[in-house]
């Protein structure tokens, strides 16, 4: 787990920047801003999870504040993440889906948009009798809608493959906005000049990686008291503080 304090500063293969810090540890929330080469977004936010086990699955959800701030006329974009749900935690196949609700904010222009994913629901007897058509269990839906709620466009696609508007944008030219083979994933590559907080300098999994085992137990252990250690430093601050 990320201690407190600890950072990340990384960059994509276009340029874009990306700095992300554990900023709390109980509970543990993460921190990051995310910058475009060209300068045209700034995508920020914080987030945590939460999560509960059934069984043989674990459900969660990351809860926090997701923005992109555009640059040519400085509106923002907010949303909150979907539930995740993890079967096959102890036996069986084990794979994980997004289901839930998501909705989209932009203040400055007065637009709002819903997005389903799988609210389908999983009962058996439900999809017995009201299904008329197979359901994809990664199929998304969302209705964009203006300021007076007016329907303005609708979204469907697969957050596994691919997302398109049903008007299109550009005038109508381009529908499909997502395409997860045109547009593949990129993972951020560790800027060499970083701070002593990043996480690649982190005692504990510098000694995990040479396999030394026993090291990086105790190097982890002088992580956590020294954790510990601040955390009631902080506490007596803040009594002093307030007295």
């Amino acid at each position: 787990n990320p201690i407190l304090g600890e950072t990340f500063q990384g960059a994509y293969p276009n340029g874009t920047q990306v700095y992300i810090e554990q900023i709390a540890h109980h509970p543990p929330i993460s921190s990051w801003q995310v910058y475009d080469h060209d300068a045209r977004y700034h995508f920020f936010g914080n987030g945590t999870w939460a999560a509960s086990a059934r069984g043989n699955s674990v459900k969660g959800q990351q809860t926090g504040a997701n923005t992109v701030r555009f640059s040519h006329d400085d509106a923002e974009v907010s949303w909150e993440m979907p539930y995740l749900t993890i079967r096959g935690v102890l036996f069986g196949e084990r794979y994980l889906k997004y289901g839930g609700s998501m909705r989209f904010q932009d203040a400055a222009h007065g637009l709002t948009c819903d997005v389903d994913i799988d609210t389908e629901g999983p009962g058996f007897f439900r999809s017995f009798f009201r299904r008329k058509k197979a359901h994809a269990q990664d199929a998304v839906h969302g209705v964009l809608r203006g300021k007076d709620g007016e329907e303005l466009d609708v979204l469907t696609g697969s957050w596994l493959s691919h997302l398109e508007w049903e008007k299109g944008v550009c005038n109508g030219k381009l529908h499909t906005v997502w395409d997860a083979v045109k547009t593949p994933v990129d993972r951020a590559i560790a800027e060499r000049e970083a701070l002593p907080s990043d996480c690649r300098f982190r005692n504990d999994l510098v000694q995990l990686k040479t396999g030394t085992l026993d090291a990086a137990q105790r190097a982890k252990v002088e992580l956590e008291q020294v954790q510990r250690a601040d955390r009631r430093l902080r506490s007596e601050g803040l009594k002093r503080a307030s007295a």
